[in-house]
């Protein structure tokens, strides 16, 4: 599509992970497509720092710092060539939260712009601002089908992924099962599921961020870190990896990037999501899914599946999103 073909020019916020810059990095290529790192664009470095501070929820909690409205002017200036609205997709609904009259702001700059709130997590605490986020928004999706249907919310299935290495199949793997991920409200999930791997031979290799000293065990391929590792090390385990597990937060039901990842680089996947066999890119011969330790299949790990048999996704460019909101303003103004 070209950027002619687009009606609306695109800001992204909250682009400061390097997961989510992997997802949707492919949109750089065009012109009307502008990424935020937090909420200001990627050029001006420099203020990230205090405007992150000024807008941080746990300072707020304890004193509401005055002034955000001098930020907007900068948070919403595009710096597009051209005379569209602009669409205006805010990846959960801190800001929105902190100072609703940012909103408010973006309307005035042009009745016609749109702003888009996407979860891509668990809504948790912002649930009780839905409502006030709905009278001000134009739409809020969420990439999970429970909570969509527990807040009234549109859900989007966005397996949104942009490759960033070749597919390569190696001779021999050098781990049986991986897993990355924050400890959360998982983390004795992922630890039975450890302990049974390599009790039953499985070589694994488990990262685990930000879980805490006293919850910690000790074993062959278990790391704990503060901080989660550089994404690019994440996909170079990948391709050294058999199977690639994947535990999903408590009442979570919408796939994670692992299941991207399985996908896009021919690895197998075991997943105790929910609804892991509903998803639209479920394939039995790839997928497995699991619910505890007791019934975690040792053998669908172990087995091994001719290269060739893995199927490849073509259909998760970020681009699909963009299309998505582009049909759905077209269909709602119609």
């Amino acid at each position: 599509m070209e950027n002619k073909d687009f009606k609306y020019n695109y800001i992204l916020y909250n682009m400061e992970t390097a997961y989510k810059w992997q997802m949707y990095k492919d949109l750089l290529r065009f012109d009307n497509v502008r990424m935020c790192k937090g909420a200001l664009p990627m050029n001006e470095s420099l203020l990230h720092k205090l405007h992150k501070f000024h807008w941080s929820a746990r300072v707020n909690e304890k004193i509401k710092l005055p002034f955000k409205k001098t930020w907007f002017k900068r948070m919403t200036n595009g710096r597009f060539n051209n005379n569209k609205p602009t669409c205006f997709i805010l990846f959960g609904g801190q800001y929105a939260i902190r100072d609703p009259r940012l909103l408010d702001y973006i309307k005035s700059l042009n009745p016609n712009n749109k702003i888009v709130l996407h979860y891509r997590d668990i809504i948790r605490s912002e649930g009780k601002h839905l409502e006030m986020l709905k009278e001000k928004t134009d739409l809020i999706y969420t990439y999970d089908k429970g909570e969509a249907e527990k807040y009234d919310l549109y859900y989007f299935e966005s397996f949104v992924y942009s490759r960033m290495a070749e597919t390569t199949e190696p001779e021999m793997f050098e781990y049986d099962l991986f897993f990355v991920g924050y400890a959360k409200d998982r983390l004795p999930l992922i630890h039975s599921v450890y302990q049974k791997a390599v009790s039953n031979g499985l070589k694994c290799k488990f990262i685990i961020v930000k879980a805490n000293e006293i919850d910690r065990i000790s074993g062959e391929g278990l790391e704990y870190l503060d901080n989660v590792i550089p994404y690019q090390q994440v996909i170079d385990i990948v391709q050294k990896s058999r199977c690639i597990l994947e535990i999903t937060q408590e009442n979570a039901e919408g796939a994670t990037m692992r299941t991207a990842e399985a996908i896009l680089y021919k690895r197998k996947l075991i997943s105790n999501c929910k609804r892991a066999s509903s998803r639209p890119h479920y394939n039995s011969l790839q997928m497995k899914e699991f619910t505890c330790a007791d019934d975690f299949d040792i053998d669908f790990v172990k087995e091994s599946i001719p290269y060739s048999d893995l199927p490849y996704e073509e259909s998760f460019s970020p681009v699909n999103e963009l299309l998505f909101l582009e049909n759905y303003f077209k269909q709602t103004q119609s």
